[in-house]
């Protein structure tokens, strides 16, 4: 499955650095690490990249040029859901994991417990969005990885005036896991 992973949600002319070039004693940038880290787990990787941050993006994280690249041109106001909009573009009738460079990876279990989730509640429904409630504590606390639903994609794409992910029009569905066991038990063998 696509992983949208969102790398210009900051104000394109702001100040500050570049979202996801800061470099860990590796000499690796942390978008070339989460790029890693989401491949290893299994997944095709859309970077999403937004105003002229970009370029320095692009010239110093060496993983990016592997990736599928969308670019978000809300300049000079870009965020998360127009990151998220811009990336929906780029998929075809399809879901994507969505995940915030700058949120730590989350172990398999929760990928694949929100992938089968999803297929279990069908693809055709019409929450825009499945999310992990955060009884598990960090990496879920902030909220991701989120799982867009195809119809939530679709959603995204023909909504251009969303402000935020808070946005009411946007549908949820929280799901409730407590342990370890309860995401094993809900995989199936």
């Amino acid at each position: 499955m696509k992983t949208l992973l969102l790398c210009g949600y900051r104000d394109c002319d702001d100040a500050d650095e570049a979202v996801g070039i800061d470099r860990s004693t590796d000499d690796k940038t942390l978008i070339d690490r989460r790029i890693t880290q989401l491949r290893q787990l299994g997944f095709d990787v859309v970077c999403v990249l937004a105003g002229n941050r970009a370029d320095v993006q692009l010239r110093q994280c060496k993983s990016i040029e592997s990736c599928d690249l969308v670019f978000d041109t809300n300049e000079p106001h870009c965020n998360l859901i127009s990151n998220l909009r811009a990336g929906t573009f780029h998929l075809e009738n399809e879901g994507a994991f969505v995940l915030p460079v700058e949120i730590p990876v989350p172990d398999q279990m929760q990928w694949r417990f929100l992938l089968n989730e999803y297929g279990r509640s069908g693809f055709g429904q019409r929450t825009t969005f499945l999310q992990l409630r955060p009884t598990l504590g960090a990496p879920c606390q902030y909220g991701f990885p989120l799982l867009l639903t195809r119809e939530g994609a679709k959603f995204l794409r023909d909504t251009p005036n969303l402000t935020s992910l808070v946005d009411s029009r946007l549908q949820y569905r929280q799901l409730e896991i407590e342990t370890e066991q309860d995401i094993t038990r809900q995989l199936p063998t």
